[in-house]
């Protein structure tokens, strides 16, 4: 899911610095005031900020969430192990009893 997510993003990231590039390119050529063409440079530079901030709160959540699964995982192997013992000392105890009263 971050894969896909990522993916997306960059495409989005990579189609607008495609249109920023071309937009100062024409302007370059058309001898374009500087004004415009660093407006469209600041713009560039926050969708840029601002997809980054975004993959970086995504890879934290993804990382977080990886992190509670790996931890209730290991909570249920621990007490599906205590329980095991518990049943096969308990199957232990029956048997000596039973054995003894023979």
């Amino acid at each position: 899911m971050f894969n896909s997510n990522s993916k997306i993003r960059l495409n989005r990231i990579a189609g607008a610095a495609v249109v920023a590039v071309m937009m100062s390119a024409s302007s370059f050529a058309a001898q374009a005031n500087d004004a415009m063409v660093q407006d469209t440079l600041n713009v560039l530079e926050q969708n840029i900020s601002q997809a980054s901030q975004d993959l970086f709160v995504s890879a934290k959540q993804e990382f977080v969430l990886s992190l509670r699964t790996q931890i209730a995982e290991q909570i249920f192997d621990v007490n599906t192990d205590s329980q095991e013992k518990l049943l096969a000392s308990d199957d232990a105890e029956q048997s000596v009893t039973t054995a003894s009263q023979k």
